[in-house]
């Protein structure tokens, strides 16, 4: 069974319709879908929010944070946010 075929089969085993879903959530388009999986569209942005929850999380040392991205084609390092306190 392909991983579409099992998906499909597994919804429908737990009562979901796929094609009803689909249209109720607006998942035809790839966008949709990444709006609705949660998945981030600007990943500068991404570290942005994600290194500012880091910041403020109760659970967390108060600790320099930076942000960066890196490029999985060359290894660049890409500085996105700099620690404010540094």
């Amino acid at each position: 069974m392909s991983n579409e075929a099992g998906l499909v089969a597994s919804m429908q085993a737990l009562g979901v319709d796929p094609q009803r879903l689909i249209e109720q959530e607006h998942l035809g388009d790839a966008q949709g879908l990444m709006n609705w999986l949660g998945a981030f569209t600007d990943i500068h942005l991404n570290v942005k929010e994600v290194v500012e929850a880091i910041r403020h999380s109760p659970y967390l040392p108060r600790i320099p944070v930076h942000g960066f991205v890196i490029d999985i084609t060359t290894g660049r390092l890409t500085l996105v946010d700099r620690d404010p306190t540094e």
